[in-house]
């Protein structure tokens, strides 16, 4: 039942109204489930207005929407805004009902949306993002020094105090009667207990805060909405007096609908409104809205350990935008965008949100999972790789170019070093249009590259920004400024001091080694900001080494939940040999050198990694010790030992082990055991209709796992020769499941 209805309809006379809503409800219930015809849904529909009509009494000034509310019993539906309503509803009974209230839960369960919307509809509102730096200072007043004006004032100065926010909102008076005045304490308990002590006057008979130990008298109308993460996140706390007279909620993940209707149906909406006619617009939201929650389905699968929060899905559904911005920059026509081609951004726009995220045991069901997507949906790519090709592979050549010009010795070859830039050239097109145009992107504000030490993370980001600066320059647009930050060796409030005015002019801020600073000082910073309180442009680019490394501190779910995680993966084999083969002479010698020091030090890495020490040798360790073989210029083995052992003495203290003793390299698995994508690719085109997909594999084995989706096909069978496998395995587990018997189905 809708939510307007039930503050609308009174309770019939001389029964109570749980025994009128049960006995509506059984009735309801018995029409909806009676066998009639096919084609007898609006009769039911119409069966079950009677109904309503004859229970229930419409008070509402407006005509009766028995209509809808038959429709929504009928089908089992839930208005997603209703819903929103009802929780609003709720939480403003709550305000009425005490002066504070304190809503908790994980990240991305909604608590700091619906408190802002309690408050604005309740009166006037305010918010405030509370860290554990934040003080009576900050928060309620402090003295400064200002100089008298007039003739003859000399320049004297004298000292004034100054209201801070939270004693600002205790001195606003009421705008009329029943308004409440509000403020909302954002993550209030990473904030010191003696600021929240200062609350406890609230529930005095004269209400009021504590100010230095003095009362500050307040209404009866103000009220304080508290949010906050729950206890085991790092830094929570709360003033125990406090903690004992709060009303409290506990905040739930928000389910599939709602996501749809109130987080991605609006977040789309905003993204393609400015490229498609009207008309169009809303039936490809519609459409788009269904096929990011199909994926969001099965994502969690894929990602096991990952906090899907809402902030995924909107920062998905700018993404699509941004590919729209890139691909029609030079088209003044709309309406030329397809419904196939917004899903085929769709699909990309979840490979760049989370794919860096996906471990690699998983890769093959990310692949099968596109697969099906793909042919399920008959995506479109086209405008996706039109942004590949025209703008990312620009962004990607350019720094290419000027860092052969400016670093020759630092290798942008590899595979690994492609993707990163191509992910950090995407964040700096976003955000440099979001300032180029003053227009907000309505994604995350944030970037956290994390990776093992000498792996290159500062490097590749800083060569990136300063070729990426000569594109922009180049091109006659303006650029953010950029701010650059080290945690290790800057202070705090110099690092506060560059966020604030990153955050006032819309300015991008690098901070490396962003874990040497406990979590959450950085989220009474961060929260407000990188939740979008911050001029278009505005950017905050992370590098941090593992939480393992010492004097690294893990950051919150809450805080990490709000950057876009981009894990860096070492250096394979491969690209190490590729390394250390450009430092090294191209001869046969040189080759041989390059190989064996490749192989030893891959052999150490992995030797200290089955001991979990954090210590690792480097790609740069490697061109120092390749560099010193070239200057000894002796290529022979037992010059390589030794140089090997000299270079990573430290390495081999470490591990105690000598360079004889090392394990050798595990064998790598064979390739042919992996997914078939050819096979898995005929396979959901053949079953276009099928509700989930499959992975199909090359195995030493013919079988089917329906729990899995899994089917496995020996690796000699020819591809005419396994897809009729394929189709007698799928068609022997639908017999079954269908609880026919076996001994039938042979006999067939």
């Amino acid at each position: 039942m809708r939510w307007l209805l039930a503050g609308s309809y009174v309770h019939i006379q001389h029964r109570l109204r749980s025994d009128a809503i049960h006995t509506l409800a059984m009735d309801c219930y018995r029409v909806s489930q009676e066998r009639v015809s096919r084609n007898s849904d609006p009769e039911r529909i119409s069966r079950l207005e009677h109904l309503l009509v004859q229970s229930l009494e419409w008070q509402g000034c407006a005509q009766a929407p028995l209509q809808a509310l038959a429709h929504d019993l009928y089908y089992g539906s839930v208005d997603q805004k209703d819903r929103e309503l009802r929780r609003l509803s709720r939480l403003h009974d709550r305000l009425e009902d005490s002066p504070v209230i304190f809503l908790q839960g994980e990240t991305g369960t909604g608590k700091s949306y619906f408190a802002a919307k309690t408050a604005e509809a309740s009166g006037l509102a305010s918010l405030i993002s509370l860290g554990p730096c934040d003080s009576e200072q900050t928060l309620m007043k402090r003295w400064q020094w200002r100089e008298h004006t007039g003739s003859g004032a000399g320049g004297d100065r004298y000292m004034a105090l100054q209201e801070r926010a939270l004693l600002e909102w205790a001195n606003t008076q009421p705008a009329a009667a029943g308004h409440y005045i509000t403020v909302v304490l954002d993550e209030a308990n990473l904030a010191n207990t003696g600021l929240q002590a200062s609350l406890n006057g609230l529930w005095e008979p004269a209400p009021c805060i504590y100010v230095n130990g003095h009362p500050v008298k307040v209404t009866a109308q103000h009220r304080v909405i508290l949010t906050g993460n729950p206890g085991h996140y790092a830094g929570r706390q709360l003033d125990p007096v406090l903690k004992e007279k709060l009303s409290g909620a506990y905040y739930l993940p928000l389910n599939r609908a709602f996501l749809r209707d109130r987080v991605v149906e609006p977040a789309l909406l905003r993204q393609l409104q400015r490229y498609l006619p009207e008309p169009q617009t809303d039936d490809i939201v519609r459409s788009a809205s269904d096929r990011v929650m199909v994926l969001w389905q099965y994502y969690p699968e894929l990602l096991p350990e990952h906090e899907f929060t809402p902030r995924d899905l909107t920062d998905i559904c700018s993404w699509v935008g941004w590919y729209l911005d890139r691909a029609l920059a030079n088209r003044h026509r709309q309406g030329s965008v397809t419904r196939e081609q917004v899903d085929g951004l769709i699909l990309q726009s979840f490979q760049d949100v989370l794919g860096s995220e996906i471990p690699g045991v998983s890769q093959d069901a990310r692949t099968a999972l596109e697969l099906w997507f793909s042919a399920r949906d008959q995506v479109d790519n086209t405008l996706r790789d039109l942004v590949h090709n025209q703008v990312l592979e620009v962004i990607r050549n350019t720094f290419i170019r000027a860092t052969l010009q400016t670093r020759p010795e630092f290798d942008t070859s590899g595979s690994a070093v492609s993707e990163l830039v191509q992910r950090l050239g995407q964040d700096l097109s976003r955000c440099q249009q979001a300032h180029h145009h003053v227009r907000k992107h309505h994604g995350r504000q944030a970037t956290l590259i994390e990776g093992p030490a000498g792996r290159g993370k500062d490097v590749t980001l800083n060569l990136l920004l300063e070729s990426f600066k000569q594109q922009v320059a180049q091109r006659g647009e303006s650029m953010p400024e950029v701010f650059y930050c080290n945690a290790g060796d800057c202070s705090w409030d110099r690092v506060c001091e560059a966020i604030q005015r990153a955050k006032v002019n819309g300015g991008i801020v690098v901070i490396s080694e962003l874990n040497l600073i406990d979590s959450q000082h950085l989220e009474g910073k961060l929260n407000a900001i990188l939740a979008g309180d911050a001029h278009p442009g505005f950017h905050l680019f992370a590098t941090t080494n593992p939480p393992r490394y010492s004097g690294r501190k893990p950051l919150s779910p809450a805080l990490k939940g709000r950057f876009r995680y981009l894990p860096i993966r070492q250096y394979n084999p491969a690209e190490l040999l590729a390394i250390v083969e450009k430092v090294l002479p191209q001869t046969p010698e040189g080759k041989s050198a390059a190989a064996l020091l490749t192989q030893w030090h891959c052999q150490l890495r992995a030797c200290l990694q089955q001991q979990g020490l954090p210590l690792q040798p480097t790609g740069l360790d490697l061109q120092k010790l390749a560099r010193a073989v070239i200057k000894d210029g002796d290529f022979t083995e037992n010059a390589l030992r030794q140089h090997i052992n000299h270079h990573y003495q430290l390495y081999f203290i470490a591990v105690r082990a000598t360079l004889e003793k090392l394990p050798e390299l595990s064998a790598v698995p064979i390739g042919q055991w992996g997914i078939d994508p050819v096979l898995c690719n005929w396979f959901h085109h053949t079953r276009a209709g099928s509700d989930r997909p499959w992975l199909i594999r090359r195995s030493n084995l013919n079988h089917i796992d329906e729990q899995h989706r899994e089917i496995h096909i020996k690796a000699d069978l020819s591809d005419a020769e396994a897809r009729t496998e394929i189709i007698r395995r799928v068609a022997q587990a639908q017999w079954l499941a269908s609880g026919l018997s076996p001994e039938t189905e042979r006999c067939g």
